[in-house]
């Protein structure tokens, strides 16, 4: 009988889940995506670039290089300058120096609202129109 040789997978020499690259990484100790990147290969079977061998949809699930290293996920901004504008309407800021002083109070504010979406910035008013002045 002729035993047929298995093909070479050069995938097999990496954690297969993502979920033990993960904690490989976290028992290396890494806290950011620059340390990861500098010696991920203390381990041999993390990859060079998890995101990429583990695909965009894992990736996402486990939250990007701050979830693949054990750390809380950053929290997005508003993607929209509507959202954002709704939400700075809440805060009732009277001026732009109080939604400075304020804008932490909903961790998804930008501190530049005119910085994150510049597009609609200047035709909806500014400062005055953003925090519902006009």
């Amino acid at each position: 009988m002729v035993q047929r040789r298995k093909k070479y997978d050069p995938r097999a020499r990496f954690y297969s889940k993502i979920q033990q690259a993960s904690q490989a990484a976290q028992n290396l100790g890494f806290e950011t995506g620059v340390q990861y990147a500098e010696f991920y290969n203390l381990d041999k079977r993390l990859p060079s670039n998890p995101d990429k061998f583990y695909g965009q949809r894992a990736w996402k699930r486990i939250g990007g290089m701050s979830g693949f290293l054990g750390q809380a996920p950053k929290i997005k901004k508003y993607l929209t300058y509507r959202e954002a504008h709704e939400s700075a309407l809440k805060l009732r800021c009277p001026s732009q120096p109080e939604y400075m002083r304020r804008f932490r109070e909903d961790p998804r504010l930008p501190s530049r609202p005119d910085r994150t979406y510049p597009k609609q910035w200047a035709k909806n008013g500014r400062w005055l129109g953003f925090l519902g002045l006009l």
